[in-house]
C-alpha cells in the first residue's frame, strides 16, 4: 500500500503494545506532534530496555564472537585491541549517539584509553552516563555530553579511534556526518564498526520476510509469547514506513549507504558478516524466551543459526549486520 507507507499489521501491531502497556498511547501521540529531533530524543530517553531482541540472547552473543573473532569466547572489543591497539595504552575516542554510554565504559575499562568521550542527544541517558561513570571510578577519563552528531564541535584530527556500535544507522544526512568524523579522527586513526546496514527502516525484501516467516513457523508456540503476554507471534512484516517514522525518524534512515560510503570515504581494513537477515526479524519481541540455557532452547538456536547460514551461503540472502574496522586516509 503506497510502497509499504502503511498497512493493516501496523494496525494489529500497535493494538496489541497498547494493551500490553497502556502508557504508551500518550508517548505515540507525544511522538505523532513532535519535531523529528524530539521525536528521537522521546525514542531513546528511557535508560532500561525488555530483554525481547536478539542481542540479549547469550548462544546469539557467542555466535557473534565466533563469526568476528573465530572464538565463542572473544568479544570483538578484545580482539580489537589485540590486533589493533597494543602499541600504546593512551588511544583517544569518541562516538556519537553513545546512549547510556555502556559501550565506551568497557572500552575504557580494557585500559587502552586515556581519554574517551560520548555525546547523545538524551539528556537523561548522558546523566545516566555521567552517573555509571563515576561510580567505575572512570570519570578521568570518560567524558559525556548532551550532543547532536551534526553539530558537534571537536578539534581537528584530534581522536585515533571513533567507535560506531549500532549508532552510525542512525544518522542523516550520513555523508554529512561521516566527514565530520572523518575530520575529527587523526590521519591513520580507526574507525570500529559494528552495524546493521541492511534495508532502510527495516524494508526487507520479499524473500527475506518469506524465509523468516517459515522459520517462525517451525517454532514451538511456547517460545514465541511476547514479553509478559500469553499472546503468541505467529507473522514476521515489513513495518509500515509510516510506523517506522512515528516511531524513531532515525532508526536504519540510510542503513544501507553505510558501507558504500564508508568504502568511498575510509579504506577499509576488515569486514566480517555476522549475518541477522533472519534471526533479527525473527527473535524480534520473542528473544526473551531463548535467554535460559536450556537444552531445547538450544536446540532451536542451532536450527535458526544453521538456517540463516544455510540462506547466506547460498546467496539467497546477504548479511544485514557487519563489523569492521576502517582506516582514515587524507
Amino acid at each position: 500500500m503506497l510502497n509499504n507507507f502503511i498497512n493493516t499489521d501496523d494496525f494489529y501491531e500497535l493494538v496489541r503494545r497498547v494493551k500490553n502497556n497502556p502508557g504508551l498511547l500518550e508517548k505515540i501521540t507525544g511522538k505523532i506532534f513532535g519535531s523529528s529531533r524530539d521525536k528521537v530524543e522521546l525514542t531513546w530517553s528511557h535508560s532500561e530496555s525488555i530483554p525481547d531482541k536478539w542481542w540479549f540472547v547469550p548462544t546469539v552473543l557467542q555466535r557473534w564472537n565466533y563469526l568476528i573473532t573465530g572464538n565463542i569466547d572473544l568479544h570483538y572489543s578484545d580482539y580489537f585491541i589485540n590486533k589493533y591497539l597494543m602499541e600504546r595504552n593512551n588511544y583517544s575516542g569518541f562516538s556519537f549517539a553513545c546512549g547510556n554510554g555502556t559501550k565506551e565504559m568497557q572500552w575504557a575499562k580494557l585500559d587502552r584509553f586515556s581519554l574517551i568521550k560520548g555525546f547523545d542527544l538524551s539528556e537523561k541517558r548522558i546523566a545516566n552516563a555521567k552517573s555509571e561513570a563515576i561510580k567505575n571510578k572512570l570519570s578521568g577519563k570518560m567524558f559525556f555530553e548532551t550532543g547532536d552528531a551534526r553539530s558537534i564541535q571537536l578539534g581537528e584530527s584530534e581522536y585515533d579511534i571513533y567507535f560506531a556500535e549500532q549508532s552510525m544507522h542512525h544518522f542523516s544526512p550520513l555523508k554529512e556526518i561521516l566527514l565530520r568524523i572523518k575530520k575529527f579522527v587523526k590521519p591513520g586513526g580507526l574507525l570500529l564498526i559494528n552495524e546493521y546496514v541492511g534495508p532502510e527502516r527495516f524494508q526487507w525484501t520479499d524473500e527475506q520476510v518469506e524465509f523468516s516467516n517459515e522459520l517462525l513457523r517451525r517454532l514451538p508456540a511456547s517460545r514465541r509469547t511476547y514479553w509478559k503476554s500469553s499472546a503468541v507471534k505467529n507473522k514476521i512484516y515489513k513495518p509500515g514506513r509510516l510506523r517506522m517514522m512515528l516511531n524513531d525518524p532515525s532508526e536504519a534512515v540510510e542503513s544501507s549507504q553505510i558501507i558504500p560510503l564508508l568504502n568511498k570515504h575510509f579504506e577499509c581494513v576488515e569486514l566480517k558478516n555476522y549475518g541477522g537477515t533472519i534471526l533479527h526479524p525473527l527473535l524480534d519481541g520473542i528473544a526473551h524466551n531463548f535467554l535460559e540455557d536450556d537444552e531445547e532452547a538450544k536446540s532451536i538456536l542451532e536450527m535458526c543459526f544453521d538456517y540463516e547460514d544455510n540462506l547466506l551461503a547460498s546467496g539467497k540472502i546477504e548479511s544485514d549486520f557487519v563489523f569492521a574496522v576502517y582506516k582514515n586516509v587524507k
